[in-house]
This record gives C-alpha cells, structure tokens and sequence, in this order.
C-alpha cells in the first residue's frame, strides 16, 4: 500500500512539473507592429510602422523591416566611345528583396564582427544570392537606386531601449513604408547582440494589400484582360469628352 501511495505520489509531482507554465523570457514573448496590416487605396502615400519588442536588458538590438526576395534585372549603363551614355549590358540579381529598412540601437560595425552580421542577413552586403549580388560594386549601385526610393535603408540609433523591469528591455522603432513598396507579406525581425554574439530574438509579419478601387482595377487587369481593356477605353474616351467641354466653355468665354 505504501508503495502504491508512493507512485501515485510521484506522477503525481511529474504533472505538475510538466503543467506548470515556465516563466517566459524575452525572446518568447511577440513582437508588436502597428499597424499589423496597411490597405493600399487609390490615395494610399506609404504608411508609419511602430514596433515593439521584449528584449534582454544590456544586449544591443537590431529590427529590420524586409519585403520579398525577388530576382531583378537591370540595364547596366556606361559610356560608349567615351562621348555617349547607353545601355551596354545587362545586369541580374537573384533573390534580393523589395524592401530593406534596418534600425540599430547601435552604430552597425559595433553590433558584432562582419561575419556574424552576414550570417544574420544584415546590412546591404548580406542581400541576395549568387551571380551580380554578389558583386560589392553592382550590389552598391544597386543599394543607391533602392535607397533614392527609400525602400533600402539603415538608420543607426534609432532603436530606443526602454526598462521593463526584471531583467528585459524594451526594444521601440518606427519604419516608414513608403508607397511604391509593393503589397505583399513583409517580415519584421528582432536581434539582439550581446558580447558579438547575436540572434533572432522573435519575428512577426506584417501583411500590405490592395483595397478598394485599387484592389478592383487590378483584380480586372489580372483575371478579365477584356474588360479591364473595355473600361480603360471608355474612361480615356471620358476624359477626352470632360476635357473638350472645359476648353470649349473657356474659349466660349474668351470671345
């Protein structure tokens, strides 16, 4: 009997044990984004991003903000004879995103040595794979055209770190997504850096789509080539009407 009550005893502990909830740490709690989804309409002009995230304290962080991975080509300029500027190849990238914006809480050659930050994916030089994107000279060229755009970006310090208390940190950016980023899942990745050594420390997603007008027009585009084609003719023919009729009530007034 004793050693009945004792075994009952002990799964009884094993349960428990096993049900009780361990606390959670930093890098288990979600990242925050808001907002979580941005409709696109016909007078969408991009959209502010607020994120925020559970960290341990005293670690350095980085937040990234990134689209998705697509293969690119573009025609490689230069000068021909040495008098004239025109295309003289073709260049292509495979696998470099939309969208790349990085906020750091600290200057960016501090967060870890070089390779641990490619590893991560971090900075320009870690985009894309293979061919072209491989190429330091092609892959800043093409850094400076995403950059005029404002869809690749990194911000050093711009990550405030604020105490939570009982050992985590805060984590607070803001992004700005501009409006010719495309719609699409676009993830939001937390790391966190301490004595060189870093990791992703939670991620979240954050969903653009179109709505509206905007989601109509190339719903038709994509799926009903025809009507989407009849329309565009009635609405030119529209326009060109409206327009007639102004300039002929203003030459009607000129006389």
């Amino acid at each position: 009997m004793m050693r009945s009550s004792s075994g009952v005893l002990t799964a009884a502990v094993l349960v428990a044990a096993f049900a009780l909830p361990e606390p959670l740490s930093p890098d288990a709690q979600s990242v925050q984004v808001e907002p979580p989804r941005i409709a696109v309409t016909m007078v969408y002009r991009g959209s502010a991003l607020h994120v925020t995230a559970p960290v341990s304290a005293g670690a350095s962080v980085a937040i990234v903000l990134q689209g998705e991975e697509r293969d690119l080509a573009l025609k490689r300029k230069g000068k021909v004879l040495g008098l004239i500027w025109m295309n003289v190849g073709d260049v292509s990238f495979e696998g470099v995103p939309d969208v790349y914006l990085l906020r750091t809480s600290a200057p960016f050659v501090d967060l870890a040595h070089p390779t641990v930050l490619r590893e991560l994916g971090l900075g320009f030089g870690a985009l894309g794979r293979g061919g072209a994107a491989l190429d330091p000279d092609l892959l800043g060229e093409l850094a400076r055209l995403k950059a005029r755009d404002h869809l690749w970006d990194v911000a050093e310090g711009t990550v405030t770190l604020e105490p939570a208390g009982d050992g985590v940190t805060m984590a607070v950016a803001d992004f700005y997504l501009p409006a010719k980023a495309p719609p699409g899942e676009y993830s939001v990745r937390v790391y966190t850096f301490e004595e060189g050594v870093g990791s992703l420390a939670g991620e979240t997603q954050v969903r653009v789509s179109r709505a509206g007008v905007a989601a109509l027009i190339t719903t038709l585009a994509l799926h009903h080539g025809l009507l989407y084609g009849v329309l565009a003719v009635v609405v030119a023919a529209g326009a060109g009407l409206l327009t007639g009729v102004v300039f002929g009530l203003g030459g009607g007034k000129g006389h």
